[in-house]
């Protein structure tokens, strides 16, 4: 979504969010700063959403200054096409 972060944003959001069987999410370097990024996140978190989350960088050390996350206690895998596929299949069944 492409609008200013204002409550109204934040609603419409979580409306969508929670439509989603899944959600893709990619922790890339500036998550940090990435605010309607982790909302979403934490709508999916919060709404009970499927979530794969997904390395944006393929440095490990970039990896490890990723934290922290909406919940830190989510696995963030390899952006591969056997991972994004096996989560597509999964939310199918």
């Amino acid at each position: 979504m492409k609008e200013p972060w204002d409550i109204n944003w934040k609603m419409n959001s979580r409306k969508r969010v929670r439509k989603c069987a899944g959600m893709i999410g990619i922790v890339a370097r500036q998550i940090r700063k990435a605010s309607g990024q982790l909302w979403e996140l934490r709508c999916a978190i919060a709404e009970g959403i499927h979530l794969l989350l997904i390395h944006g960088c393929s440095n490990e050390l970039e990896r490890l200054k990723l934290f922290p996350m909406p919940n830190k206690n989510k696995p963030v895998y390899d952006w591969t096409a056997k991972n994004i596929v096996t989560f597509l299949e999964y939310l199918e069944n």
